[in-house]
């Protein structure tokens, strides 16, 4: 099996035409010219381990968004669910004195809850058994805040370890290296790559989470070279290019005034055109005054003010 994403084995960098015999002749010439390099194919346990790792993700998915659901109508009410485990969520609504109307609309939610606790706890048993057979998974399992789930998308999303040449390898394929465009003497950085599986990128962020927030004293010498490149490089990861960015795109306001009224600024014909205040339905306004949803002018041959909407003009 071929990688599509090879550039180097097109040829020709567009493809406008694309045929059956076309891509059985690019093969051929990159078999010839050495230009081929295959794709990895995952192992049928690899594939297995995904797939149950997809499934007890939508079913957390829609827990997590029943649960967010009750939460929200409770405090409609004037109710609030104590924090604690998603497990015992169930028995924690039931604890308060939910009005009559208000439980019956839940309920529906609550019932269903119950089955989804029932099957994200079988996965996790058939994880945990895992972990215990797989030496690699068991493995990985011994790393501090490291569980079966982290370490099964771990070593799905991996496969095969010796098709990696080091670590810094597998940091680029699971999309955790910076983005580069430099150019000459000039080197930008951005945010990660973002490339490879979605899932075990925030299963390793969580795990950082937790050892950073957490107090075991084992983890504490990651802890102090956590804090030395916070305070070396800073706690937040966006680069100050991308800032930089940003705030050029913020729009410039104009200064105010004494009352915290933006100053006022000639507008010239181009910009009543925009407006729709053309030149033919005024005789030779003069704008004295322009408060928030209108202007007054007054009429240089009668001298009496009008005031004119930005939505309604004088006709002819």
């Amino acid at each position: 099996m071929a990688d599509p994403n090879y550039a180097a084995m097109s040829a020709t960098r567009s493809r406008r035409v694309k045929t059956d015999k076309r891509d059985a002749r690019t093969l051929a010439e990159a078999c010839k010219l050495g230009a081929y390099r295959p794709a990895h194919r995952a192992s049928d346990e690899s594939r297995h381990q995904r797939a149950q790792l997809a499934v007890r993700e939508a079913l957390v998915r829609t827990r997590t968004r029943y649960m967010a659901l009750v939460s929200a109508r409770g405090r409609r009410e004037g109710l609030r669910v104590a924090d604690g485990g998603a497990e015992a969520f169930v028995a924690r609504v039931a604890a308060l004195a939910l009005p009559g109307r208000l439980r019956a609309e839940v309920a529906p939610l609550l019932s269903l809850m119950l089955h989804l606790n029932a099957q994200i706890a079988f996965l996790d048993g058939v994880l945990g058994c895992l972990a215990r057979q797989d030496a690699q998974v068991a493995r990985l399992c011994t790393m501090p805040q490291v569980g079966p789930v982290t370490a099964c998308a771990f070593a799905s999303a991996v496969d095969d370890p010796t098709r990696f040449s080091g670590p810094h390898q597998v940091e680029a394929y699971l999309g955790l290296v910076p983005r580069e465009r430099s150019r000459g003497e000039k080197q930008r950085k951005g945010p990660i790559t973002k490339a490879g599986n979605e899932r075990v990128r925030w299963l390793l962020v969580q795990v950082a989470l937790s050892l950073l927030w957490g107090k075991n004293p084992q983890t504490a010498h990651l802890r102090e070279w956590a804090e030395r490149i916070a305070a070396r490089r800073g706690k937040k990861t966006v680069p100050l290019q991308r800032r930089a960015r940003a705030a050029r795109r913020i729009p410039r306001r104009r200064p105010r005034g004494r009352k915290g009224q933006r100053s006022a600024r000639p507008r010239g014909q181009h910009s009543r055109q925009r407006r729709g205040m053309k030149a033919r339905h005024l005789v030779r306004l003069t704008r004295l005054h322009r408060p928030r949803y209108g202007a007054i002018f007054v009429r240089k041959e009668s001298g009496a003010p009008c005031s004119v909407l930005p939505s309604k003009f004088p006709s002819r």
